[in-house]
Protein backbone atom coordinates (compact mmCIF):
# COMPACT_ATOMS: atom_id res chain seq x y z
CA UNK A 1 0.00 0.00 0.00
CA UNK A 2 1.18 3.24 -0.99
CA UNK A 3 1.86 6.13 1.51
CA UNK A 4 0.42 10.03 1.08
CA UNK A 5 3.37 10.86 0.05
CA UNK A 6 3.28 8.18 -2.79
CA UNK A 7 -0.30 9.14 -3.23
CA UNK A 8 0.09 12.14 -3.63
CA UNK A 9 2.77 12.09 -6.25
CA UNK A 10 0.38 9.52 -8.46
CA UNK A 11 -1.94 11.89 -8.40
CA UNK A 12 0.23 14.27 -9.87
CA UNK A 13 -1.82 16.19 -13.21
CA UNK A 14 -5.55 15.13 -11.05
CA UNK A 15 -5.25 17.55 -8.29
CA UNK A 16 -6.15 20.95 -8.36
CA UNK A 17 -8.25 20.59 -11.40
CA UNK A 18 -11.52 21.15 -11.87
CA UNK A 19 -14.98 19.84 -13.34
CA UNK A 20 -19.04 19.83 -13.18
CA UNK A 21 -20.33 16.87 -10.62
CA UNK A 22 -24.15 15.61 -10.85
CA UNK A 23 -24.93 17.71 -7.74
CA UNK A 24 -23.71 19.63 -5.21
CA UNK A 25 -23.57 16.91 -2.46
CA UNK A 26 -20.88 14.99 -4.18
CA UNK A 27 -17.85 15.73 -2.36
CA UNK A 28 -15.67 12.77 -2.53
CA UNK A 29 -13.45 14.25 -4.52
CA UNK A 30 -12.30 17.00 -2.39
CA UNK A 31 -9.58 14.97 -0.91
CA UNK A 32 -7.63 15.34 -4.50
CA UNK A 33 -8.44 18.99 -4.43
CA UNK A 34 -10.66 18.86 -7.63
CA UNK A 35 -12.57 22.13 -7.68
CA UNK A 36 -16.90 21.92 -8.22
CA UNK A 37 -17.43 24.23 -10.75
CA UNK A 38 -21.08 23.84 -10.86
CA UNK A 39 -23.39 20.88 -10.20
CA UNK A 40 -25.71 19.31 -13.06
CA UNK A 41 -28.72 19.34 -11.04
CA UNK A 42 -30.18 22.58 -9.75
CA UNK A 43 -31.07 20.57 -6.41
CA UNK A 44 -29.61 17.08 -5.62
CA UNK A 45 -32.27 14.82 -7.30
CA UNK A 46 -33.61 17.13 -9.55
CA UNK A 47 -32.59 16.35 -13.53
CA UNK A 48 -31.43 19.32 -14.87
CA UNK A 49 -33.16 21.53 -17.19
CA UNK A 50 -32.37 22.71 -20.58
CA UNK A 51 -32.13 26.40 -19.40
CA UNK A 52 -30.01 25.13 -16.38
CA UNK A 53 -27.41 23.42 -18.84
CA UNK A 54 -27.73 26.06 -21.20
CA UNK A 55 -26.64 28.49 -17.84
CA UNK A 56 -23.79 25.95 -16.91
CA UNK A 57 -22.62 26.19 -20.61
CA UNK A 58 -21.42 29.51 -20.56
CA UNK A 59 -19.55 29.29 -16.74
CA UNK A 60 -15.81 28.91 -17.61
CA UNK A 61 -15.14 25.43 -19.11
CA UNK A 62 -13.96 22.28 -16.46
CA UNK A 63 -11.54 19.73 -17.02
CA UNK A 64 -14.40 17.08 -16.76
CA UNK A 65 -18.16 16.11 -16.17
CA UNK A 66 -18.12 13.83 -13.57
CA UNK A 67 -20.85 11.19 -13.06
CA UNK A 68 -21.35 7.79 -11.27
CA UNK A 69 -22.65 4.48 -12.72
CA UNK A 70 -26.01 5.43 -11.50
CA UNK A 71 -26.41 8.73 -13.08
CA UNK A 72 -28.16 9.17 -16.36
CA UNK A 73 -25.75 10.52 -18.42
CA UNK A 74 -27.25 12.55 -20.66
CA UNK A 75 -27.17 15.80 -19.64
CA UNK A 76 -23.11 15.41 -18.91
CA UNK A 77 -22.72 14.33 -22.60
CA UNK A 78 -24.90 17.10 -23.56
CA UNK A 79 -22.72 19.76 -21.69
CA UNK A 80 -19.30 17.86 -22.92
CA UNK A 81 -20.79 17.95 -26.49
CA UNK A 82 -21.03 22.20 -26.06
CA UNK A 83 -18.01 22.93 -23.92
CA UNK A 84 -15.38 19.60 -24.29
CA UNK A 85 -14.84 19.18 -21.58
CA UNK A 86 -14.81 15.25 -20.95
CA UNK A 87 -17.43 12.64 -19.34
CA UNK A 88 -15.79 10.60 -16.73
CA UNK A 89 -17.45 8.00 -15.33
CA UNK A 90 -16.19 7.49 -11.62
CA UNK A 91 -17.39 4.71 -9.29
CA UNK A 92 -19.32 6.17 -6.36
CA UNK A 93 -18.75 3.32 -3.87
CA UNK A 94 -16.48 0.00 -3.69
CA UNK A 95 -17.86 -2.16 -6.84
CA UNK A 96 -19.30 0.55 -8.81
CA UNK A 97 -17.49 -0.34 -11.23
CA UNK A 98 -15.09 -3.44 -12.79
CA UNK A 99 -11.52 -2.82 -10.86
CA UNK A 100 -13.12 -1.27 -7.94
CA UNK A 101 -12.79 -3.78 -5.70
CA UNK A 102 -11.73 -2.88 -2.53
CA UNK A 103 -10.92 0.49 -1.25
CA UNK A 104 -7.37 0.94 -2.70
CA UNK A 105 -8.25 -0.03 -5.87
CA UNK A 106 -11.33 2.54 -5.92
CA UNK A 107 -9.06 5.26 -5.54
CA UNK A 108 -7.12 3.85 -8.12
CA UNK A 109 -9.47 3.81 -10.56
CA UNK A 110 -10.31 7.01 -10.04
CA UNK A 111 -7.52 8.64 -10.50
CA UNK A 112 -6.74 6.45 -13.67
CA UNK A 113 -9.60 8.09 -15.08
CA UNK A 114 -9.43 11.20 -14.23
CA UNK A 115 -5.77 11.16 -15.58
CA UNK A 116 -6.68 9.60 -18.69
CA UNK A 117 -9.50 12.29 -19.37
CA UNK A 118 -6.65 15.27 -19.03
CA UNK A 119 -5.08 13.84 -21.26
Amino acid sequence: MMNTAEWMDYFGAAMRSDGYTEDEIQDEFDWLGIERVAALEPKPGVPPSLQHLSALAELPVADWVVVSPLDDPKAAHWLSARTGAPVVVLPHTVGALDGADDLVLLFDVVVAALLQALR
